[in-house]
């Protein structure tokens, strides 16, 4: 997420970064030959809502019909290419994008920028409030260990249109209170809420066992 002046070309600049990034370490040698990873990127421009959500712990879920046309862009992509919506294509030089694609255009190259200096936090919130109650023990012990795991994902949708009809307030409420109850669930079945994605007209869980 880039906000403020220059943000559509910072967050294109991350995007090509992390396309390059991978072409340098994205093939991997396993017991059955070489894997070589690729990814797919959207970068779009607008107003989405970042909700804090969660009672065990913090949870956060972007939403909102922009969060959703990046999720769209993101789905309509090929494996090593950058699609950016005509709201951040606006911001960019012809020069830098490439032919249109699925109502957008491809991003040749990164564009300039001046990247956003990192902040140091010293007396910031506690941060275990946004770690799984299974996971802050192990963390702060120092052990590692290597378990199967099983993994699943929970969609919860129609945010946009209940967004629509009820304001942010309420669906924050109303959301919150659907995080909460799939946390409580989630613990009696010994699993864990681990984080959340933004999806196509809502958000999903990530569930892991």
């Amino acid at each position: 997420h880039y906000s403020g002046e220059g943000h559509a070309r910072r967050a294109c600049h991350a995007a090509a970064g992390m396309r390059q990034a991978l072409k340098t370490v994205g093939t991997i040698t396993t017991a059955n030959g070489q894997v070589k990873l690729r990814m797919s990127l959207a970068v779009n421009s607008g107003s989405s809502l970042f909700m804090r959500v969660g009672s065990s712990h913090q949870q956060l879920a972007v939403v909102g019909p922009s969060a959703t046309r990046t999720v769209a862009l993101e789905s309509a992509t090929q494996a090593g290419e950058i699609l950016v919506s005509d709201e951040t294509a606006a911001y960019l030089r012809d020069s830098e994008l490439g032919a249109e694609s699925s109502g957008a255009r491809l991003l040749r190259r990164s564009p300039s920028c001046n990247p956003t200096p990192p902040q140091l936090v010293s007396d910031g919130p506690d941060l275990a409030q946004f770690l799984p109650e299974v996971l802050r023990g192990r963390l702060g012990s120092g052990e590692h260990e290597h378990r199967p795991a099983a993994i699943s994902f929970v969609h919860i949708g129609g945010l946009d249109r209940r967004l629509r009809k009820v304001g942010a307030q309420q669906l924050h409420g109303e959301l919150d209170e659907v995080v909460s109850m799939a946390q409580e669930a989630a613990r009696e079945h010994g699993v864990s809420v681990l984080g959340t994605d933004i999806a196509s007209d809502g958000i999903k869980l990530l569930v892991v066992g």
